[in-house]
């Protein structure tokens, strides 16, 4: 997972984060560096890389080129207008209960409206699990969550959670596993495995 504060330019296209393409952005978009104060950064990347330490994925500042590899990009909300409305954009995999993993995902997250490093570590999260084909859920304590403030420090679930759209009466069941409550725990150790 490689956490890019250097920005850069991401093109229109099927995502591959490879080749900066994006089905994410209607335009080539230049984003700009986010100019972080440094403890503010060290803060977030230790809560991320403190959410995945059970799973086999590596947290990287530097970038893997052509290797696969999913890459959050930390955005002003004006780079790319879905992020207006958003903590995060993302691209997920699931359809009618189908998990499945994005290749190569590029996701966004908006710098605008998030400050705390807590609250930017849990949309990064929320990005990576819905490229990997997780649900967002709906209760605390779950990585999958960032609903409320006291959910931002909680770990992947290794219990039953109602999946978001469940919750909120938008779907009858999970968009990316069968039934209406997700294991996040369960479901990140099939997609990457945990580390040994």
């Amino acid at each position: 997972m490689f956490l890019d504060r250097a920005g850069g330019a991401y093109k229109p296209g099927p995502t591959d984060s490879t080749t900066n393409t994006s089905d994410l952005v209607n335009q080539t978009t230049i984003i700009s560096a986010w100019t972080v104060a440094e403890p503010t950064w060290q803060a977030m990347t230790a809560c991320v890389a403190q959410k995945f330490a059970p799973f086999n994925i590596t947290v990287t500042e530097v970038d893997p080129a052509t290797a696969t590899h999913a890459e959050i990009v930390f955005a002003a909300a004006a780079s790319v207008p879905t992020l207006q409305t958003a903590s995060n954009v993302a691209d997920s995999a699931c359809q009618n209960g189908v998990t499945g993993k994005v290749k190569n995902p590029i996701a966004f997250v908006n710098i605008t409206s998030l400050t705390d490093p807590n609250a930017v570590c849990a949309a990064v999260v929320v990005a990576i699990g819905s490229g990997l084909g997780l649900d967002t859920t709906k209760a605390c304590p779950d990585a999958m969550t960032f609903q409320n403030a006291s959910c931002l420090t909680a770990a992947f679930s290794s219990t039953a959670i109602a999946c978001d759209a469940t919750a909120l009466g938008l779907m009858t069941g999970c968009a990316c596993s069968a039934g209406t409550t997700q294991n996040s725990y369960q479901m990140m150790s099939a997609a990457v495995g945990l580390c040994n």
